[in-house]
């Protein structure tokens, strides 16, 4: 995926200029409807809100952010002062006020405070919007075997452990939600460096209108900032690459992201999926006898019952992998079933998980939410196969804190 980047110093700004979008080789001119905020909310919120690539374009803004420094000895980009709320670097006045004496005595005047204001509205521009970028796919073959195709999203190198190589992230900004695929193949880097890749099912049709027009197909992200946070890998890759260390980097927190695939050309869009965040923070009431909702996974799989079955559908089950149960709290006081569609790995791990309408009984975010960051917490025991399909079921009562499990 290519982004741009753009002039660091440019200031945030407004753009309230409707704008027509010719596509090449095309002579009619796509409508240009101005979108309600709410509108735009929900397009990153529901998959049922349907926009054009010219509506996407003209009313949102391009993710031409150079969102973070490259390295410590650089300048603060504006949307990492923003962010911090430093005045000082943001409206590049260190010139003026070199000591920590005298920027100490200018936050004390009226200017400092008057400028503090505007850049708060700043900071919370930059979190409100909802942004786009697009770039050429980067997509393999048709597997007619898996009725899809594997996306190239980037290079993971965890010896540099910079903000530009790290797992799920992408041109700074991570979005953990992604069922990303590994493959090991950039050896000439280190043995545990891998590349990324995000499968994109498509029948066999679509597909191949796409590889008949390859030169113009384009892929479009679209999607939210929540800040900046400090990122802690430690996995098996990055702790031998980085001498048993664990790599610590700030990214920018992505919150949804929606990913379009179409014909820059026609605007027909082939691909449109939503990838929701999965970090929905519940807090229990402090008070001990509050009602909680409890999760518990189902039982342990086996021959007889288990549902889960090989990932090319050769009827493997997990005959003999163990699962430990979970209980998850919340406080919303809802009932309900959610069914997860789950991808596991051989190490028993589950590196992908989806609401599936079917069989579930609610979709009330916060339950469903619950339902998928469970399902990637799931363990199984191992099996001398690389992915397996499932289904995991999670059942939402109403209890008391004295009948949870200990």
């Amino acid at each position: 995926m290519i982004m741009k980047y753009p002039n660091p110093k440019r200031k945030l700004l407004i753009n309230t200029v409707t704008t027509i979008i010719f596509f090449n080789i095309i002579s009619n001119v796509y409508s240009q409807d101005i979108l309600s905020s709410d509108t735009k909310k929900q397009f990153l919120i529901s998959s049922q809100i349907k926009l054009s690539v010219p509506q996407i374009i003209s009313n949102f803004k391009s993710e031409d952010e150079k969102w973070l420094k490259e390295d410590s000895f650089s300048l603060p980009t504006p949307f990492e002062s923003a962010y911090n709320l430093n005045v000082i670097d943001y409206f590049e006045m260190s010139g003026k006020y070199h000591s920590e004496l005298q920027k100490e005595v200018f936050k004390q005047t009226a200017q400092y405070k008057t400028l503090l204001d505007s850049l708060k509205k700043i900071k919370a521009n930059y979190l409100n919007s909802v942004y786009y970028a697009t770039g050429y796919a980067e997509i393999g073959d048709y597997d007619l075997q898996k009725k899809g195709f594997l996306m190239k999203l980037g290079e993971v190198l965890p010896y540099q452990c910079s903000s530009f190589f790290l797992p799920k992230v992408y041109n700074q900004v991570e979005f953990k939600q992604l069922p990303i695929q590994k493959k090991y193949n950039l050896q000439s880097n280190s043995d545990n460096s891998y590349t990324e890749y995000l499968f994109i099912p498509m029948d066999a049709p679509t597909a191949l209108e796409m590889e008949n027009n390859d030169s113009v197909i384009c892929d479009l992200w679209v999607c939210e900032i929540k800040g900046i946070y400090t990122a802690q890998y430690n996995d098996a890759d990055f702790i031998k690459d980085n001498h048993g260390e664990i790599c610590k980097a700030d990214v920018v927190k992505g919150g949804n992201l929606r990913i379009l695939i179409y014909n820059k050309s026609t605007g027909t869009i082939y691909y449109d999926k939503l990838y929701t965040t999965l970090d929905q923070n519940v807090h229990a009431p402090a008070t001990s006898n509050a009602k909680v909702a409890t999760v518990v996974t189902p039982p342990p799989m086996n021959k007889a019952n288990s549902n889960l079955k090989n990932f090319t559908d050769s009827g493997y089950n997990l005959n003999g992998r163990k699962m430990l149960p979970l209980v998850v709290s919340d406080i919303t006081q809802k009932k309900g079933v959610v069914v997860i569609d789950i991808t596991v790995d051989g190490n028993g791990n589950v590196i992908n998980a989806n609401y599936s309408a079917q069989g579930s009984t609610t979709t009330n975010d916060t339950l469903v939410n619950l339902a998928l960051k469970s399902a990637y917490k799931t363990k199984f025991s191992t099996a001398n196969i690389a992915e397996q399909r499932g289904k995991l079921t999670f059942k939402f009562n109403i209890t008391t804190n004295d009948s949870i499990p200990k």
